[in-house]
């Protein structure tokens, strides 16, 4: 387990979420209702998620209905498609395991960039949904969040290297080593790590972040991780050809990053503008943006949990949208769906992570939806007491855009209204 002290890089929320999936507690809830739910805390995403897991699995696939099942505040068409696609996070490690008996597992550098930028992976078996699995993203840590970070140890033995395990401190790989690792990812490694998709699920962006020592450790058979069974073949892997491929799988995952980069500057609404031109919002269209939508995005998972930090960038209710298009511009809203599934292709989170972080791209019809709404002002319905300025029985939260087609500005798009006023 990890200890406080070793997380105590970055603000109490974020050690609060590490410790609710990555520690064997995460199973333990604070405190449990008489019907026998536990009553889980807002960080606990990983023991609240398996618990509905596993009611809806015994009552809607084995047809064993208890009290837990009944007082599940959820729909029951919902509860048939959650009992056939599982909440996210199943698949997060009990442990981290930055290091293991004598080695240094992780790249602390690397494990800092991975926190900002998520890789996505998939596992299998354990229960896990087919879907790639994700984390959370946390892209305003810096260097200065982990100074305890470059000395993690969890065993005696990994304390004399302390921050060797950082890609700062390490000897470049030989013109040899190089193209060992070159000869060993064609023979050996790609059929099963090319991408997610390929029988590991582990792809070589993830791959970066494990150490050269452990990458020869462990493709060697040395070196073993907390008990798991083992899949992958032995294959005899030195120190140099590790070396190489901790290289090369950081210039994976530094190229797909630019990539996904360079697609999200380029995004623009051209495409989405022909599709959707003409299109003007029904009043039910307005209601399912400014309330259905929060619902069917899984806005509501973070952005309406009490004290969670994605609610204080927004929060996740006809008003708290209506106050952040006013500050950002309704097209921004939009933007974050469609980088989302920029970032499902990529396979990565992008820097300004797409929405909704943890789960599925919203679908295209929905993506297309938004836009309209944006395009159309950002209306939502009248609130009670709300001044008598809106048409069509709605209040408009954004200015009407103009016509450009790069989203980049999105703020002359759609206007907020601080730049309304101007």
């Amino acid at each position: 387990m990890l200890p406080l002290s070793a997380l105590a890089f970055a603000t109490l929320q974020t050690v609060t979420e590490c410790m609710g999936c990555h520690t064997p507690m995460r199973d333990v809830p604070p405190s449990t209702f008489q019907v026998g739910l536990g009553h889980w805390t807002e960080s606990d995403c990983f023991g609240c998620h398996r618990e509905i897991n596993d009611v809806l699995h015994e009552g809607v696939v084995e047809k064993r209905t208890s009290a837990r099942f009944w007082a599940l505040p959820v729909a029951s068409e919902r509860r048939e498609e959650l009992a056939q696609k599982p909440l996210s996070f199943m698949a997060a490690p009990g442990e981290i395991g930055l290091s293991f008996g004598p080695y240094e597992r992780i790249d602390t550098m690397r494990l800092l960039a991975f926190l900002r930028q998520p890789v996505d992976m998939q596992s299998h078996g354990g229960g896990a949904a087919p879907e790639a699995d994700r984390m959370m993203a946390y892209p305003r840590l810096t260097a200065d969040d982990v100074p305890e970070l470059l000395g993690l140890s969890t065993t005696p033995a990994s304390t004399s290297r302390g921050a060797s395990a950082s890609a700062a401190g390490r000897t470049s790989a030989t013109d040899a080593g190089k193209g060992e690792a070159a000869a060993l990812w064609e023979s050996r490694c790609k059929a099963c790590h090319e991408t997610i998709a390929s029988a590991s699920g582990r792809p070589p962006e993830y791959l970066a972040l494990f150490t050269p020592e452990w990458i020869s450790g462990y493709a060697s058979g040395t070196a073993a991780y907390d008990g798991r069974p083992r899949t992958m073949p032995v294959i005899p892997v030195s120190m140099e050809a590790a070396t190489g491929l901790y290289e090369l799988f950081g210039a994976r995952r530094d190229a797909t990053a630019s990539r996904l980069k360079a697609r999200v500057e380029k995004l623009d609404t051209r495409a989405v503008d022909a599709r959707t031109r003409g299109r003007k919002l029904t009043d039910g269209e307005i209601e399912r943006v400014s309330h259905g939508f929060l619902r069917e995005g899984k806005c509501v998972h973070c952005h309406a949990a009490k004290d969670h930090r994605a609610s204080d960038r927004f929060f996740a209710s006809p008003e708290g949208l209506a106050a952040y298009v006013g500050e950002h511009g309704g097209l921004e809203v939009w933007r974050r769906l469609e980088v989302r599934a920029l970032e499902t292709h990529a396979g990565m989170t992008a820097e300004a992570s797409g929405m909704p972080m943890a789960s599925d791209a919203v679908p295209p019809e929905l993506r297309d939806l938004v836009y309209v709404w944006a395009r159309e002002g950002c209306p939502i319905p009248r609130v009670p007491n709300a001044p008598a300025t809106a048409k069509r029985g709605v209040l408009r939260a954004c200015a009407a855009p103009a016509t450009p087609h790069d989203a980049r500005a999105s703020a002359s798009i759609s206007k907020p209204l601080s730049e309304r006023r101007k």
